[in-house]
């Protein structure tokens, strides 16, 4: 960019005439108003301009205004930014790339004290799990069998029956709908009305006892679930079997089911061998998945 007045400042010298004062002076303040003026209101003669020395729009990096007084890209110095206020947030943010203004985003925070609370927010306002970030959650169980139902919530030990069937109980073999109080399902498991709505499963950990008797040769069970509507016949999650006369056998094993709105999932067990007079089924409760 060119100026009327070039910049040199080896004038004046020591052997300069005091009459040639006034032109120096005046050649300094041309010099200098013409250099300010790139950037700022500066204007030979200031009468009627009330904004002198400020920001001409647009010639800052980064500039405040409605969309009418936004300037007009510069191809010889892009890079402003200029953000349209407008009477509401966010407000746009525009970029001059040297041909056009391109959006580049919004801004949404338009006071000190808004994103000074944000900053001091200690109550997870992004929501980010432990999870994402690698950790673990305080008071959720990493153990998740089918490792698509989400986080355990609690952590419990398998100490609370959810049912028990016995080798004398008549529905060996019927799929069997089991849910909490009010759910209409055909095994009402009261433990299950802790369990939310929302939750998308619960971790149940199977158990079979058999006690051979001496007039059996073969004692056996297996146990089965799925999700409610469910037409699919999945291999058992856990099974029984008893040769020798008289032992007791215990087999345990965890598995995680889908449940519907309502918290009810199905359940079977069956009969796979003759029964000892001692066969025992039984479903523990170890949580619900969020």
């Amino acid at each position: 960019m060119s100026f009327v007045i070039a910049w040199n400042e080896t004038i004046p010298i020591k052997d300069s005439t005091a009459r040639d004062l006034d032109v120096y002076i005046r050649d300094l303040k041309i010099a200098l108003r013409e250099r300010l003026a790139v950037e700022h209101s500066f204007s030979v003669s200031e009468s009627g301009i009330t904004h002198i020395g400020q920001h001409k729009k647009g010639s800052a990096r980064i500039n405040f205004g409605p969309a009418s007084e936004k300037p007009p890209v510069n191809a010889n110095n892009p890079g402003q930014i200029y953000i349209i206020v407008n009477s509401t947030v966010p407000y746009k943010v525009q970029f001059d790339d040297g041909t056009d203004w391109v959006e580049i985003g919004y801004l949404q925070i338009n006071d000190l004290d808004t994103l000074n609370a944000h900053l001091e927010d200690e109550d997870n306002p992004h929501n980010v799990t432990a999870e994402q970030v690698g950790g673990a959650p305080l008071e959720h169980s990493h153990v998740n069998p089918v490792g698509s139902l989400g986080l355990l919530y609690p952590t419990l030990p398998f100490d609370t029956v959810l049912l028990t069937r016995l080798s004398t109980d008549g529905d060996s073999g019927q799929w069997l709908t089991i849910g909490p109080t009010d759910s209409g399902a055909t095994v009402i498991c009261t433990v299950l009305d802790v369990v939310p709505a929302e939750s998308r499963g619960i971790l149940i950990q199977g158990y079979i006892e058999s006690i051979h008797d001496s007039t059996r040769q073969l004692a056996g069970a297996q146990a089965m679930v799925r999700p409610v509507g469910s037409e699919a016949i999945p291999e058992g999650f856990l099974y029984n079997y008893s040769y020798a006369p008289s032992e007791t056998l215990r087999v345990t094993s965890d598995v995680a089911i889908l449940i519907d709105s309502n918290r009810i999932f199905e359940f079977r067990w069956q009969k796979t061998a003759p029964f000892g007079s001692g066969q025992t089924i039984k479903l523990y409760y170890g949580g619900y998945f969020v």
